[in-house]
């Protein structure tokens, strides 16, 4: 019981780790997270709002996971961005749009699309497996 807190917790501090990072590498270049939205597969008129809507909502992910009252909602909604992320990276190398977007900014810049659809794949993992132990540790506790 307590290796399976301790796992949740590790995966809880990556999932944490990562939309802090990621909010924040966009928030404080906020022209250039502007700038590569606009060349985002989306309609023109939607780059402003998700330059906003997308730190937000990794921040909002956040504040759920580091509460312990709302940590498994934080979990949940940790797969599900990374999830569609992962779909969206998907579909732009399938060549479905007729031309692929410019890179994600950050460490994952140096990343090309195989390797960011893994490290996002990877991350819907952490999730899951944090997810799954969570409600095993909740029903034992009941």
């Amino acid at each position: 019981m307590k290796l399976k807190n301790i796992l949740i917790d590790i995966c809880t501090l990556l999932l944490v780790l990562l939309f802090t990072y990621a909010a924040a590498s966009k928030l404080l270049d906020y022209d250039q997270s502007k700038l590569q939205m606009t060349k985002q597969l989306i309609p023109a008129g939607t780059a402003p709002v998700l330059t906003w809507l997308v730190p937000v909502a990794e921040l909002l992910v956040v504040g759920l996971l580091l509460f312990k009252r709302t940590r498994l909602v934080g979990l949940y909604a940790s797969a599900v961005l990374m999830a569609m992320f992962s779909v969206y990276i998907a579909v732009a190398m399938s060549g479905w749009f007729g031309r692929r977007p410019c890179s994600c900014g950050g460490i994952l810049s140096n990343m090309g699309y195989w390797e960011h659809l893994l490290f996002n794949v990877l991350f819907v993992g952490v999730a899951v497996t944090a997810i799954v132990m969570s409600r095993e540790v909740k029903r034992r506790d009941i």
